[in-house]
């Protein structure tokens, strides 16, 4: 009897032990396999940094800095200063014309070095400047710039459109104005090869629409954030 109950125990024991190498094992192969994630995780993460640095980098190579940037120009100009978020210079206010920023900006454009400069003019004067008088008043800008930075890019925004019911009801600012003193706005930039026309007709179309604007003229704030991004991108383009 005592015999049988001693194999019993170390049967017993043997069952204990075998239990404690599998459970040993058991361990040691999900202790290896978690090793093995955290082995593989590192390796790779480098790899990752890697591309996100090489993305943001070609993102930073392809955005204009603003900082070099002066737009000069009325109202509308003026929306872009206050909504944008810009960190450009503005030079801008409202209801000024060409003759206007001659006490206004001109003496103000000389504190600046700037490489860029938008100029946004063209709905003001549409009220009594004839073309003979826009064409010189706008060439008059232009030489003033270049009088303090010879090799800024000067750059001729289109004048934008306004709304249906504004155009058929204003005898000042309509789309036939407009679109009049574009084609002046045009034909300066044709006649000299150094001026870049940029055409807002890409973001505005032919006719404001009604829903971006509350008098028909001015935009809404944040679609002078959205003009100001696509002005950006047609920088990005020169």
């Amino acid at each position: 009897m005592r015999i049988c109950e001693k194999e019993v125990v170390i049967l017993k024991i043997y069952k204990i032990v075998v239990c404690l190498l599998v459970l040993l094992i058991g361990i040691s192969v999900v202790g290896l396999y978690q090793l093995n994630i955290v082995k593989n995780k590192v390796l790779e993460e480098p790899e990752i940094i890697e591309v996100v640095e090489t993305v943001e980098s070609d993102i930073e190579e392809e955005t204009i800095n603003m900082n070099n940037v002066v737009f000069v120009g009325n109202s509308l100009i003026e929306g872009l200063r206050l909504h944008s978020g810009s960190n450009a210079v503005f030079l801008s206010k409202g209801g000024i014309n060409l003759d206007g920023l001659k006490s206004y900006i001109y003496q103000t454009l000389t504190l600046y070095d700037c490489e860029t400069v938008i100029i946004g003019m063209g709905s003001n004067e549409m009220v009594y400047f004839t073309k003979d008088m826009f064409m010189n008043s706008y060439r008059d800008l232009i030489e003033h710039i270049r009088s303090i930075n010879p090799d800024s890019k000067i750059i001729c925004m289109s004048v934008p459109p306004v709304t249906r019911s504004r155009s058929k009801e204003d005898l000042d600012y309509n789309n036939d104005k407009v679109k009049l003193f574009n084609s002046y706005i045009e034909e300066l930039c044709l006649s000299d090869s150094s001026l870049i026309l940029l055409d807002n007709t890409k973001f505005f179309g032919d006719f404001l629409n009604s829903e971006w604007s509350a008098d028909g003229l001015h935009l809404y704030d944040k679609i002078y954030k959205e003009w100001y991004d696509f002005i950006v991108l047609e920088l990005e383009k020169l």
